[in-house]
């Protein structure tokens, strides 16, 4: 049939589904009567009423009228008929048309009373047939109650995890820019310090480097032997100049102390730090003794 007809079977199963639904009822399951009706290999089953007949086979099923069952069952390539429900006087006097049929009568499955009845016990007791209930008239869950009591918990939940994750956005952006603004600062000091520096790739490692840090490990450092030799030094002495040879691992140092023998003590309080120290140069002048020292590694 057209899909505008009347008869049109989507527009039956709206109806069905339109006509339970006004007395409450919501079906999750439609299934054909005919699919009901035991099926075996080679037999059609049939189910008498008062103007019509249920068949079904192993891959067919069909509601006819009754005046047209006979002309239903010789269309099907079947040797046996199982009548659920009646006896073969219950079929026409035509039987005799049915040759090499044979007919078998009752059915264990079936009970006394009515075909919605037998109907009912049948899919009970194996579920099968085809749900005609699908795409569009698929059935709607049921609302779980434990699901509707928390669904605003879980609303609210998200709603929070949702701001969580925005303001860890933010925070992200707001620590990258500020990562931005310290780098930029860095490198300005750094070209303010070395102005002559004309490529810098990494202010850290270049400003250890301009100080005698080693990243590996490997001697002490600008740092650290400026620390050793102000440590060592006595009252009355200045600090005029310094100079840090990072390939020797050795600072130099220009002093000026009282006299040779505090020049000496320095030299020996260094010493007993762990550390060289040479003296290369002592020149008497006014005002002191101007000495230049070198401090090494151990």
């Amino acid at each position: 049939l057209d899909q505008g007809h009347p008869g049109y079977p989507g527009h039956l199963l709206e109806d069905w589904l339109v006509c339970l639904s006004e007395i409450g009822l919501s079906p999750g399951h439609m299934t054909a009567e005919a699919e009901l009706l035991p099926a075996a290999e080679g037999q059609v089953s049939v189910l008498l009423e008062a103007r019509r007949a249920l068949l079904k086979t192993l891959d067919q099923s069909a509601t006819v009228d009754r005046s047209n069952l006979m002309m239903a069952l010789e269309s099907l390539t079947a040797d046996k008929l199982l009548l659920v429900n009646g006896d073969p006087a219950a079929l026409d006097f035509e039987l005799e048309r049915l040759e090499g049929l044979t007919i078998l009568t009752g059915d264990e499955d079936a009970e006394a009373g009515s075909t919605l009845a037998y109907l009912a016990n049948r899919w009970l007791a194996d579920g099968d047939g085809v749900n005609l209930l699908q795409g569009a008239y698929l059935p709607k869950r049921p609302v779980n109650p434990v699901w509707a009591r928390w669904q605003g918990v879980a609303a609210l939940a998200a709603a929070w995890a949702g701001v969580g994750i925005i303001a860890m956005i933010v925070e992200g952006l707001w620590a990258g820019a500020q990562a931005d603004r310290l780098q930029a600062e860095s490198e300005a000091l750094y070209r303010d310090i070395y102005p002559q520096e004309r490529r810098i790739t990494n202010v850290r490692r270049q400003m250890q480097a301009k100080l005698g840090v080693r990243a590996g490990g490997e001697g002490l450092g600008f740092t650290e032997y400026l620390a050793e030799l102000s440590a060592a030094l006595g009252q009355g002495a200045t600090v005029t100049g310094l100079n840090y040879n990072d390939a020797r691992d050795e600072l130099g140092a220009d002093l000026i102390v009282r006299s040779y023998d505090d020049a000496e003590s320095l030299q020996t309080a260094i010493k007993d730090r762990g550390l060289n120290a040479g003296i290369t140069s002592a020149e008497q002048q006014e005002g002191g003794v101007r000495v230049r020292l070198r401090v090494g590694g151990a």
